[in-house]
């Protein structure tokens, strides 16, 4: 197995763990007793609420951070612009907020990846040279890459806590069945 075959199989193991946790979604005893569970699967076929709204909060902090560059360029003008705000029913108050705190949770998901990325770096030293791993299984990934993931689903989910606490229940159960049809129902095959 050459060094490519085996950067890639460890990068499918690292996504792995980060978007499923090894099939299990955090226990509500791991996100924090103070904040208000709801359950992570709505349905069978649902992906889990950490995925779905780790999609949204880099989906707008892609575009804030294009929006950011494309203004600098003078490429487009000084307007506000919200992503998402239209198309989510969100006021201007609430856009602003969900803007925030997707940055603030990209930031953190980008911390936890930077020590993701070390453990693995670490792991496929102590790998043998390639020559020797043909024919044979690899070893399993290190534990700690379950335990960052955990965590990571974690920070994602205490993001979304922070939206649902700063719309209120109202705006937020408007805001989640938005979540669920947008990012869910188009990313999971059935």
């Amino acid at each position: 197995m050459n060094s490519r075959k085996l950067s890639a199989l460890l990068l499918l193991i690292m996504i792995t763990l980060a978007l499923f946790a090894l099939g299990n979604g955090p226990s509500p005893k791991t996100v924090g007793a103070a904040i208000p569970q709801t359950s992570a699967h709505s349905h069978t076929n649902d992906i889990p609420d950490y995925v779905a709204y780790g999609f949204l909060f880099r989906l707008v902090s892609k575009l804030s951070d294009k929006t950011r560059e494309l203004r600098s360029q003078g490429r487009i003008g000084k307007k506000e612009y919200l992503p998402l705000q239209k198309e989510a029913s969100l006021t201007q108050g609430e856009a602003r907020m969900l803007e925030a705190i997707a940055s603030a949770c990209q930031q953190e998901v980008a911390r936890q990846d930077e020590k993701a990325k070390s453990i693995v770096h670490d792991f496929r030293a102590q790998l043998p040279e390639n020559k020797q791993l043909q024919g044979k299984a690899l070893p399993p990934p290190p534990a700690e890459l379950k335990a960052l993931s955990n965590e990571r689903n974690e920070i994602v989910l205490r993001a979304r806590e922070r939206l649902r606490l700063g719309f209120g229940e109202e705006s937020f159960t408007r805001f989640d069945n938005y979540v669920k049809f947008r990012f869910r129902t188009t990313s999971v095959v059935r």
